[in-house]
């Protein structure tokens, strides 16, 4: 079975009474594009944090390894110690 590399952003808003909730999952062509994608979702004060991630996925069920996170900027649910720098 072939592996496939997904790279994508998670941003993050707060709900109404100031949860941290997940928004949006975007799609992106590289790890490097989701990393400008987050940092820039942030900066332009379109979430108030987002994560950069990269998912490796096999077969028709998109069985797969976990997500990895390749950067976080803001407030998000990932701790320094989940974030692997690339």
């Amino acid at each position: 079975m072939s592996v496939r590399t997904h790279h994508a952003v998670r941003t993050f808003k707060r709900d109404k009474i100031g949860n941290l909730i997940e928004s949006r999952y975007v799609p992106c062509s590289s790890p490097e594009a989701a990393h400008q994608y987050a940092e820039r979702a942030v900066l332009t004060g379109s979430a108030v944090g987002a994560a950069a991630v990269t998912h490796r996925t096999s077969g028709e069920f998109n069985d797969g390894e976990a997500p990895v996170v390749n950067a976080v900027f803001g407030q998000t649910p990932y701790e320094d110690k989940d974030v692997i720098y690339f």
